[in-house]
């Protein structure tokens, strides 16, 4: 008895390892690959673009204040006046206010909260115009109460240049309840409903010629400010005025209509009269992803995006739900609604849904607080009040996010969302198109493969 061939049976035992996939595998390989080609020509009318608009985009850097609160540089007075002096400040950013504002001279408490040298005056400005009018103004626990005037206002650049808008009312304050901090003495808001007040109606006015102003939104998540000058520290996002940098987000921007609900509409919707709401959308729902265990609640509600405030809050009942399976969570009742502590790495996740998108909050915003200890605090909170039922999306979930804010000049407007680089925010049960590609390739080689061990097989036996 001759010696067995052992090359031929090596071979042929490679060969047995190429044995096609059974036939409901390939059927679900093919109907994977049609699904996914039809998702690219679907999506190819929405390539990552910017809206078009005219001339160049602007980029403003954001800092942190002492509160942790995203702050842009602002220059107020004498634009373009030669050898006149300009003050300088730094805003803190609101997306729902329609309102600017700044701590005046004359406002002891501005004093305590951001100190004599961060003071608007009024006397060496040769821009200024008393509008003879007063505002007041509430943002969460926040209050503050001033005159009103015109004013040359301007954003600092990341390039040191400054971009005027003149004609901006802002209100002086004379009162102030913890509104300003170290680091920020003015604010400013993106909203719209007080017209020709607004930062945007303001901007139209100054440039006839535009039909839209898109205004693009990049939050990084970096520790607040311990100084009066939030400039000299960590750059915490950008402002992009008139144009998005595709940059900071991937794949397309999903846009969705803004709700502007009359007053009453607003009160039937439990919107709380101290949380502003221009720039509403509806939220389509949220689920909660607890370890194994995932529960999805249906809303239909009217949620605000707003990264002044860090958290997220949710209706009460619904803030329950969904800390109900997360592991460790334990509630406590504060003045301002109950709050939860949890595991500072917690195996939990949150997904909101806007016209049919799901954006997804990763576990590392859903807490705050040391979380080299065991226990951080939830973001995620509920409000104090039972029966508001709308949705308040802060900070955690801005920094997850690249926003973009479509103005127009009719008022038609829209927000739009995309993920971020390196993000998990945008989910999608699809494979990816390089995860295909990957598998198409490799089963090509596979195949020409098989066909050489074949081929050497046969040849082998032939001998």
């Amino acid at each position: 008895m001759g010696r067995p061939d052992w090359s031929s049976w090596f071979v042929l035992l490679a060969i047995l390892g190429c044995s096609p996939l059974p036939a409901a595998s390939a059927l679900s390989f093919r109907s994977l690959l049609g699904t996914r080609s039809n998702s690219l020509a679907n999506s190819h009318s929405l390539a990552k673009r910017a809206l078009p608009v005219d001339g160049d985009g602007l980029e403003i850097p954001l800092y942190k204040d002492s509160l942790g609160r995203y702050v842009a540089s602002i220059s107020m007075g004498n634009q373009e006046k030669v050898g006149a002096t300009i003050q300088n400040f730094s805003f803190v950013l609101s997306t729902s206010s329609p309102y600017t504002a700044v701590a005046g001279a004359k406002c002891a408490a501005c004093i305590s909260e951001v100190g004599s040298s961060s003071l608007y005056n009024d006397t060496i400005s040769q821009t200024e115009v008393p509008l003879n009018g007063t505002q007041s103004l509430v943002i969460g626990d926040n209050q503050v109460k001033g005159n009103t005037i015109s004013e040359a206002c301007a954003f600092v650049q990341r390039n040191g240049s400054l971009w005027w808008y003149p004609d901006q009312t802002v209100m002086v304050a004379s009162e102030s309840q913890n509104f300003f901090a170290n680091g920020a003495a003015g604010l400013i808001g993106l909203g719209r409903s007080s017209g020709k007040d607004s930062f945007i109606d303001t901007v139209f006015r100054d440039h006839a010629g535009w039909k839209t102003l898109l205004i693009g939104l990049a939050f990084e998540n970096v520790p607040a400010t311990t100084s009066s000058d939030p400039t000299g520290g960590k750059a915490a996002g950008v402002i992009n005025l008139r144009r998005t940098d595709d940059s900071l987000y991937d794949g397309d921007i999903k846009y969705s209509q803004v709700v502007k609900p009359t007053s009453q509409e607003a009160t039937a919707a439990g919107t709380p009269s101290n949380y502003p709401s221009d720039w509403s959308l509806k939220l389509d729902s949220w689920t909660v992803n607890a370890g194994s265990t995932k529960t999805q609640y249906t809303s239909g509600g009217i949620a605000i995006v707003e990264p002044y405030f860090p958290e997220i809050r949710l209706p009460l009942q619904e803030a329950v739900l969904f800390y109900r399976d997360v592991n460790g969570a334990t509630m406590r009742n504060t003045t301002d609604g109950p709050i939860w502590t949890l595991p500072c790495k917690p195996d939990v996740s949150l997904d909101v849904v806007f016209s049919g998108t799901k954006f997804t909050v990763e576990s590392r915003y859903l807490v705050e607080g040391d979380t080299s200890q065991e226990r951080c605090t939830g973001v995620v909170r509920g409000w104090d009040n039972p029966f508001v039922s709308s949705y308040m999306l802060g900070a955690a979930f801005a920094q997850t996010v690249y926003i973009a804010y479509n103005a127009t000049r009719d008022g038609n407007d829209t927000i739009g969302f995309a993920p971020r680089p390196g993000s998990n925010t945008l989910r999608d049960s699809r494979m990816s198109a390089g995860a295909v590609a990957g598998i198409s390739v490799g089963a090509t080689v596979g195949f020409f493969l098989c066909l050489l061990l074949f081929y050497l097989w046969w040849r082998a036996k032939r001998a």
